[in-house]
């Protein structure tokens, strides 16, 4: 593996000093010089792909290697799509891998939460939490007064 990552380095290297010491258009921008370099890259990737594949690389070692690369040169899906393709003439993308959540996440009460009874003495200890006084210090100072004199109804109940 460390051979073919030497000889893919290398190679992309040595075409992008080729392109710097020979190629450099007047007025390119920066935007025009990225594109440039991907092009340079999605070709050297294209080259050595169908080289791998020739020398009968392993198929999965190959894709791995091109995609690495793809990746660190933040080549489009579509030309890692196309880079893939000649490696493995079976593969084919799974679209929208990342796009759907494995699992939803909801927020809020569930609907079985929201049917079931509240104690009153919960409602009341829920209404002070929620009111502006519970703001205040004073708010742990009432409910501990209320759940205290609710409990002794209870007892004298």
């Amino acid at each position: 593996m460390e051979f073919w990552e030497k000889i893919i380095q290398c190679s992309i290297d040595e075409d992008i000093k080729n392109y710097e010491d020979y190629g450099i258009v007047d007025g390119e921008n920066e935007e025009e010089t990225g594109e440039r370099l991907k092009n340079i890259v999605f070709c050297q990737l294209g080259a050595f792909g169908h080289i791998m594949v020739g020398f009968e690389v392993d198929t999965m070692y190959a894709a791995e290697l091109v995609s690495k690369y793809a990746c660190r040169y933040q080549l489009p899906d579509g030309d890692i799509d196309t880079l893939m393709a000649t490696i493995d003439k079976d593969y084919k993308r799974q679209d929208n891998v990342f796009e759907e959540p494995a699992h939803e996440v909801l927020r809020g009460v569930p609907d079985w939460l929201q049917e079931l009874e509240m104690p009153v003495s919960m409602k009341r200890t829920n209404n002070l939490l929620l009111s502006e006084s519970s703001k205040n210090s004073t708010v742990e100072t009432q409910l501990t007064e209320q759940i205290a004199q609710e409990n002794k109804d209870l007892e004298v109940g």
